[in-house]
């Protein structure tokens, strides 16, 4: 697997471990979605999206699905029914990622780990 592809598979997992892991009876779902991919010259991008306070999970990943794909492509989405979720890109000069995370400066604090540079993570808490 190379670099970029290490990279997908770790966002992947980072968007995993913010989702909820039961189903609850909440009435309020938060999304947030992350792309990655390669432009012509080869360089890498990257795109976020996020929705909170969604009457439904479908909704809020409709949503942050949506946010994510009018900035780039390759778009995936997880939710969450409880708490805060936020996200953010970070980038080096060779690579670029998202981070998620449950308050703005846990996402920060993760995502400058290893040096990259990162934007204000966009999301928020349910109600």
């Amino acid at each position: 697997m190379n670099y970029f592809g290490k990279r997908l598979a770790v966002r992947a997992l980072a968007l995993a471990a913010l989702s909820s892991s039961a189903v609850t009876a909440s009435a309020e779902w938060g999304a947030v979605a992350c792309g990655t991919w390669r432009d012509s010259s080869g360089t890498a991008r990257v795109a976020i999206g996020s929705a909170v306070n969604f009457a439904s999970e479908a909704a809020a990943i409709a949503r942050a699905m949506q946010e994510c794909s009018s900035r780039g492509r390759n778009c995936t989405a997880t939710s969450f029914s409880a708490g805060c979720g936020f996200i953010t890109v970070g980038s080096t000069s060779n690579a670029v990622r998202c981070v998620t995370g449950t308050s703005v400066q846990d996402t920060l604090n993760k995502c400058r780990k290893g040096g990259y540079s990162c934007k204000q993570p966009i999301g928020g808490c349910l109600r």
